[in-house]
């Protein structure tokens, strides 16, 4: 991202269980971390990525393929982040997703803010409530799109299209 040096960032609520939590990266899933999105030339083997384990199965993640396919097809490059960038799961099941707590919200906005100024980010793009949610309390002027997740990925399409 240093390279590219991308002007818009897309927050999401926090890591899912199938994805970030896995890579450590948001909006990515095992599967494109290491093979990437045909036309995508970000992530994989190639560009030094790799998982703490080998795997015969690469575990796929819906939200993250939506999301860098619509990317591509609209030529951005964004960078990603999380609200909370951690991963929030019920108790005693890391492989569950629940929403952040508002404490948990709190200890986020430090993290979202250095990645904002890091990058002097020019364009936040709230991928969600939560996220929107977290912005605001932040005083960050942002954008909402829907989250592409149970249903949304035709309104995170066309919202992504819009603020292009």
């Amino acid at each position: 991202m240093d390279k590219i040096k991308p002007k818009l960032i897309l927050v999401g609520e926090a890591p899912g269980y199938r994805g970030s939590r896995l890579t450590g990266v948001p909006f990515t899933s095992e599967h494109l971390l290491m093979n990437n999105v045909k036309g995508l030339e970000l992530f994989g083997k190639e560009n030094g990525y790799k998982l703490p384990s080998e795997k015969d199965k690469l575990l796929k993640e819906a939200t993250a393929t939506i999301i860098w396919n619509t990317l591509l097809e609209q030529d951005i490059v964004s960078l990603g982040w999380n609200a909370f960038p951690f991963h929030p799961h019920k108790k005693d099941n890391g492989k569950s997703n629940r929403m952040p707590t508002k404490k948990e919200l709190l200890m986020g906005e430090m993290f979202l803010i250095q990645m904002i100024e890091m990058f002097q980010i020019e364009k936040v793009v709230a991928v969600g409530n939560k996220a929107e949610e977290s912005l605001h309390q932040l005083g960050i002027e942002c954008l909402k799109v829907r989250h592409p997740a149970q249903g949304g990925k035709n309104a995170f399409v066309q919202g992504i299209k819009r603020i292009k």
